[in-house]
């Protein structure tokens, strides 16, 4: 069984009860993101893709891939301008820099890679604890639906530009072997956090979302309306 919601804006209090929800979003993806990198085990690809290549440079990970996402986002929004919103932004100047803070946080308590490297199923342990975060603040940021990511809506754009001919699941299967790729060449870690984030956080994502959206977190009757509707297909 599935629950959609449809919301009609009645004013500020749930704009802003959306945006702090947002950032809270974009705080526990990065901690998810950093426990992923803390554990050794690999990221999701995007980030992957991004820790391989700011090694080469001389600006740190956060400082990249702000520059990459404002690159990547620039040519998006004149194709699809809905993606624009303070979600978006905030993504692409909050997220990176919240990693690096947690890294450093991390490191000064002295949990660091090389601390914990021996211990295997610690790693593993924070392993499966960044995953959780990481899909629970992609479920509440996508709810939110104040902007899209530049990456996320890129398989968007792509297939409605192509008219349906490419579709979403086979752009992002495409799009996230590429950013594994270039990890890898780039010396990034590539290993079972890197599949899992590529092949099996989806579902995980859908179910949080399902679980918000049940429980009306974002939804306030007294300042908008909105509607619950049974599906028996798929979730989302």
């Amino acid at each position: 069984m599935e629950y959609r919601f449809r919301t009609i804006k009645l004013g500020g209090v749930i704009e802003m009860k959306r945006f702090m929800y947002m950032v809270l979003a974009i705080i526990i993806i990065s901690l998810g993101v950093s426990f992923m990198r803390l554990s050794n085990l690999g990221t999701d690809p995007f980030n992957c893709m991004n820790l391989g290549v700011s090694s080469h440079l001389p600006i740190s990970y956060g400082t990249y891939q702000m520059l990459f996402n404002i690159v990547l986002f620039i040519p998006l929004v004149k194709l699809k301008p809905s993606i624009w919103g303070a979600g978006a932004i905030a993504n692409m100047f909050l997220s990176a820099y919240c990693v690096d803070g947690f890294m450093a946080i991390l490191r000064y308590a002295g949990i660091t890679i090389d601390a914990i490297g021996s211990y295997f199923w610690i790693r593993v342990f924070i392993l499966l604890l960044g995953i959780i975060f990481m899909c629970l603040g992609a479920a509440l940021y996508i709810e939110c639906d104040m902007g899209i990511a530049a990456y996320d809506a890129l398989g968007q754009i792509i297939e409605e530009k192509t008219d349906g001919k490419l579709k979403y699941k086979m752009i992002r299967i495409i799009t996230d072997c590429s950013c594994i790729m270039i990890g890898f060449l780039t010396g990034s870690v590539v290993s079972v956090g890197t599949i899992i984030g590529a092949f099996f956080t989806g579902p995980l994502i859908s179910r949080i979302r399902y679980v918000i959206v049940e429980k009306g977190l974002l939804d306030d009757k007294t300042t908008k309306d909105y509607i619950l509707i049974k599906r028996k297909d798929v979730l989302f």
